[in-house]
């Protein structure tokens, strides 16, 4: 039975995601690519979206809606969106916190640009070469598996400034493509997630957006990340439908040959579009609300628990808290990777507060960060690293969110410390060339004429 009041609820929302982001990008008070429209547009596509298609056709998805589970979605995303402002809100008070993250301030010279992209492609690629002879994941290869996407965004992020700031350089193009070609490879190796290989799309326009673009008017942003846009889609459509041809044991050399089947018929995906573009994250967090905790007890800070479980081996702490999405696996019955959603995940822990707090949380979190990134915008190497976790930042509405947090956090933990490893061992090497920074642009151009200055000044810095 549909549900008018999902689909209303879900509509709305959507409409307000999609105006804030609007508006960010023609008042440019904010940045239109922050955490924050990340996170949103995560929201917008696993309850906005989403929710309307479920609130259509429930009988399609793995669990079909008594229409309680239905209802308290759509009464709990109101409660969710205000919540989340609520944070952001305190997170304006918090902008201290950001002094414990490090600036990352390495010289920007091209030895410092290649040789980082180098060490940390280095490390995803190690990962891969580990795990392509053994046929199974445990748990010293789990955990190794969880800095690789991080890895991969990374250097393709600084591919991309090294290839805005020198793009007449034949060098340039040649890294970018071989980053390119790498990082797919790592991060689509022994798993069926796209969050990884998604990362790595949003990395080229995330890091030129902070080089350049971040400066511009509103129609060359449009029509540069426009196209990006298009072939992100088209990309993961298709690789959506062959991502589970081998199950999760496929070997190294038919995880290749997918993507050159990819590769050559890009648009062989695209029949199946309505099935990928329809997540279940609306059914599986109704079926949450309509059997916690009547059927299942609820566990109050689960997701804080499970984050900080992650390091310890099950061997050593055997009751120690599983992914709510493998708890709800077995409860339904279901062989799938389920997503409980965002709101699924606060409903289990805590209710309506549950809800409340995981809103409250990422607001502030997302205005931290957000704020970092605003006083750090013109260095690149910490432009890259929070932007190496973008596919699982987008993916935290989703679920499961404290997993998914983790992956986070360990992207930007492990890039940091490899960009580091390289500024200590190699520091009298890399400054001893020139700067390759893009500066931001002069002040005091009228507006009117900024586009035609700022191509002057590409061509003048893209000749260094």
């Amino acid at each position: 039975m549909s549900s008018p009041l999902l689909i209303t609820v879900s509509a709305l929302i959507s409409l307000l995601i999609g105006s804030l982001m609007v508006r960010d990008l023609v008042t440019r008070k904010r940045d239109v690519l922050s955490i924050r429209n990340f996170f949103l547009l995560g929201v917008l596509y696993f309850y906005g979206v989403a929710g309307i298609i479920y609130g259509i056709s429930p009988a399609n998805f793995p669990h079909v809606s008594r229409g309680e589970g239905m209802t308290l979605i759509a009464l709990s995303l109101p409660v969710f969106m205000g919540a989340f402002f609520l944070g952001e809100k305190i997170g304006d008070r918090l902008s201290f916190l950001g002094k414990v993250i490090p600036p990352v301030n390495v010289p920007v010279s091209s030895p410092a640009l290649i040789l980082s992209i180098a060490a940390t492609m280095g490390v995803g690629m190690g990962v891969v070469l580990a795990l392509r002879s053994g046929d199974s994941i445990g748990y010293t290869s789990a955990l190794i598996l969880q800095f690789r996407g991080g890895m991969a965004a990374c250097a393709m992020g600084l591919a991309t400034y090294y290839l805005v700031s020198q793009r007449y350089n034949p060098i340039a193009w040649t890294i970018f493509v071989m980053t390119f070609v790498f990082a797919t490879i790592v991060t689509t190796f022994h798993t069926t997630g796209r969050r990884d290989w998604l990362a790595i799309f949003f990395a080229v326009p995330w890091t030129w957006y902070y080089a350049t673009l971040r400066y511009r008017s509103l129609t060359p942003i449009a029509i540069k990340f426009a196209p990006i846009a298009a072939v992100t889609l088209v990309v993961m459509i298709t690789y959506s439908t062959i991502r589970h041809d081998y199950g999760k044991e496929f070997t190294f050399d038919q995880r290749v040959g997918q993507l050159v089947e990819v590769a050559k018929d890009p648009l062989s995906g695209m029949g199946e579009t309505v099935t990928v573009l329809s997540p279940d994250t609306p059914a599986i967090t109704a079926f949450i609300f309509e059997n916690y905790p009547d059927s299942y007890e609820t566990q109050p800070l689960h997701g804080l628990m499970f984050m900080i479980s992650i390091p310890f081996p099950r061997a050593l702490w055997p009751e120690k808290p599983s992914a709510l999405g493998l708890a709800v696996q077995d409860q339904l019955n279901d062989v799938a990777n389920l997503g409980p959603g965002i709101l699924g995940h606060g409903w289990s822990e805590m209710g309506w507060f549950g809800i409340i707090y995981y809103g409250v949380f990422f607001g502030a979190f997302v205005t931290v960060i957000d704020g970092l990134l605003v006083r750090r915008a013109s260095n690149p190497f910490f432009v890259a690293i929070i932007g190496a976790a973008l596919g699982n930042v987008m993916a935290l509405p989703r679920g499961d969110t404290p997993l998914f947090l983790v992956s986070i956090f360990a992207a930007w933990i492990s890039t940091t410390t490899v960009i580091y490893f390289v500024r200590y061992t190699a520091g009298a090497f890399i400054t001893g060339f020139p700067s390759i920074a893009i500066p931001p642009p002069l002040e005091g151009v009228p507006e009117d004429e900024y586009d035609e200055v700022e191509e002057d000044y590409d061509d003048q810095y893209a000749m260094l």
